[in-house]
């Protein structure tokens, strides 16, 4: 049986394309409070979100929830207002409860 990784299975799962993959997944790992600004952010300031994207893109070839907590740790990085004060940032937590909705 050959293994899945998290982005195909979502892919799959969603019926949506990979070019879906990381707007989705970022929006739906914020804090639900931020999902709005999330979305104005990522048309406006992409850029902002380029270690959650790194995150994101390390995740994509996760095939189980060790893994995920393993590469989300690599990267705990929070600093500067936004990201370290208000928390405007995928979390651990949000992360691991929506891949575990796809990997198992």
């Amino acid at each position: 049986m050959k293994i899945q990784k998290f982005e195909r299975i979502w892919c799959e799962k969603q019926g949506l394309p990979k070019d879906a993959f990381d707007k989705a997944v970022l929006l739906e790992c914020l804090p639900g409070r931020y999902k709005v600004f999330g979305e104005l952010m990522w048309y406006l300031n992409r850029p902002y979100f380029s270690t959650d994207l790194d995150i994101i893109h390390l995740v994509a070839n996760c095939a189980s929830l060790k893994e995920v907590k393993t590469r989300y740790s690599e990267y705990q990085e929070a600093s500067g207002f936004l990201r370290g004060t208000l928390r405007f940032r995928i979390t651990q937590d949000r992360l691991l409860k929506y891949t575990s909705k796809y990997l198992s």
